[in-house]
């Protein structure tokens, strides 16, 4: 749909913890890789439960990401 991710968590911002600062990034990526990393929608789902903000915003950006329909091909099936 056009929608560009942006990082939830800029780098250097000192609010958070390194390990919670890489949960954010990881679930970046995954997001980016898109439906491919459908296998860790199980664990993005209990990080929207989490108690940072950042990180339930990055999980819930992510299963969006992961969830959508892949693009159609435009040709015919032959």
């Amino acid at each position: 749909d056009g929608e560009s991710v942006t990082p939830v968590v800029l780098p250097g911002d000192g609010d958070l913890p390194a390990e919670e600062s890489c949960r954010v990034y990881a679930a970046q990526a995954l997001g980016r890789i898109g439906p491919a990393a459908a296998g860790a929608a199980g664990e993005l789902r209990a990080a929207t439960r989490a108690e940072t903000a950042a990180l339930r915003r990055a999980a819930r950006q992510a299963l969006k990401l992961i969830e959508q329909l892949p693009p159609a091909s435009g040709g015919c099936p032959t």
